[in-house]
C-alpha cells in the first residue's frame, strides 16, 4: 500500500487514494507531482471556519490540469443517489484518482458503498482497515 505521509493520504486501490485530512491550494502541487489526475471533493463547504472552499481547490487543480468534482456529504446524509453518483464519478473520472473530505471518513465510506456490488464485504473491509479507517459505521453493509 502506498501512503504519502506529506500530504496524509492512503492508497485504496492502485487507482483510488483517500486523504486523511482537508486538503489545501498549496497540496495541489504535490499532488500534481504524485501524477494524480482528478480530485473528488466530499466535503461541504463551511464546514468549519478557515475550511478553504471547494472552488479555490478547483481553481489551483484546473491551472495545473488536474480534474475535480464536488460531492459533498453532510455526515449522515448518505442515500442511494450520492452513492450512484459516487459509483459514476469513481468509473469516469480519469486516474489515479484523490478523494477527501475532514478526515477521509466520508470518501472511504461512499467508495465502500459504491462497490457494494464490485467487491464482497470482507474485501471492502479489510481494504479499508489496512488503510487504518474504522468499520463500525458500515456493520450493516
Amino acid at each position: 500500500m502506498k501512503t504519502y505521509p506529506e500530504l496524509d493520504m492512503r492508497e485504496i486501490t492502485p487507482s483510488f487514494f483517500v486523504a486523511r485530512k482537508q486538503i489545501t491550494r498549496s497540496d495541489i502541487k504535490e499532488i500534481k507531482k504524485r501524477g494524480f489526475k482528478s480530485i473528488l471533493c466530499n466535503r461541504p463547504d463551511n464546514e468549519e471556519t478557515n475550511q478553504p472552499d471547494y472552488q479555490e481547490i478547483k481553481k489551483e487543480a484546473d491551472h495545473l490540469r488536474i480534474e475535480c468534482a464536488f460531492l459533498p456529504l453532510i455526515n449522515g446524509e448518505i442515500n442511494e443517489d450520492i452513492i450512484k453518483e459516487t459509483a459514476h464519478l469513481l468509473q469516469t473520472l480519469p486516474k489515479p484518482l484523490l478523494a477527501y473530505c475532514r478526515t477521509g471518513t466520508r470518501s472511504i465510506t461512499l467508495w465502500a458503498l459504491a462497490n457494494v456490488d464490485k467487491m464482497d464485504k470482507e474485501t471492502r473491509y479489510k481494504i479499508m482497515e489496512k488503510a487504518g479507517y474504522s468499520l463500525q459505521h458500515l456493520i450493516k453493509l
